[in-house]
């Protein structure tokens, strides 16, 4: 199974209470520092080096006990190193304390991971609620694909397209639409969708692979659409002649 990865975003969440000059002063120090451990913890574990990430990660907790950012980054850590009790455990954390959706955010990409797609629907829906966040494009983009996980169909093309509304410019979802169309038998709207990818490539904010490229060569044939299905038959035998996907086409193309 393909894993999800979300971009992560450092939460530095601090609750202070100041009334003088020297109290703000000591409070904008203790956040300074809170933040440089949260960050150097995640370099770490970018890195690998996960029982320094978790180091880095305690000291900002030392500073300020609700960092939801020090929570999530210990629980995206635990999550690398196969400790799900404890993973789960620090998300519980990092969401209590967590202002934004951020940290609901990757439990949910993170309860994909793990297979258990309704609970992670659950999680990721209160997260496309909130019109706020800034990465809701991207929650209903996941949600579409953990809704395809369990079958629901109608609710991930749903998802897709509101994902689109969302962010004109998102690639993923485009893609997603067009194979769900497809797999539905419905080339017309599949076709569609594929040609949205294909206007963000044009515009060099998307970039063809071989899977995409196949998909075109196919969905332009049911259409009838000839010229395309040449360009996009030339693209994959020139650019990706050794994928698997260009294999595929040859024994396709033998047998029409």
């Amino acid at each position: 199974m393909k894993k999800l990865f979300a971009g992560l975003i450092v939460l530095l969440m601090t609750s202070c209470v100041t009334t003088t000059t020297s109290d703000l002063t000591k409070e904008k120090d203790l956040s300074k520092a809170e933040s440089a451990y949260v960050e150097i913890g995640y370099r770490q574990a970018q890195q690998n080096n996960f029982q320094q990430a978790k180091m880095s990660f305690g000291k900002a907790l030392d500073i300020n006990s609700k960092s939801a950012g020090a929570y999530m980054g210990l629980a995206v850590v635990y999550g690398q190193e196969h400790e799900p009790e404890l993973a789960e455990k620090n998300f519980s954390k990092a969401i209590r304390y967590d202002t934004t959706q951020e940290s609901r955010f990757q439990y949910a990409t993170w309860l994909y991971n793990e297979q258990r797609f309704k609970e992670s629907i659950k999680q990721m829906e209160v997260v496309v609620d909130d019109t706020l966040y800034g990465k809701r494009p991207q929650a209903f983009d996941i949600l579409g694909i953990t809704n395809l996980r369990v079958g629901n169909t109608q609710e991930a093309i749903q998802n897709f397209k509101k994902s689109i509304v969302l962010n004109q410019q998102f690639v993923s979802p485009r893609i997603s639409l067009a194979n769900v169309y497809a797999s539905e038998k419905d080339f017309v709207k599949a076709y569609e969708a594929y040609n949205g990818f294909v206007g963000l490539v044009k515009i060099n904010l998307a970039k063809q692979t071989p899977a995409t490229l196949w998909l075109g060569i196919q969905l332009a044939n049911v259409n009838k659409d000839t010229n395309a299905e040449a360009s996009y038959s030339l693209q994959l035998e020139q650019l990706f002649p050794d994928s698997r996907e260009y294999k595929a086409y040859k024994m396709w193309k033998k047998q029409q």
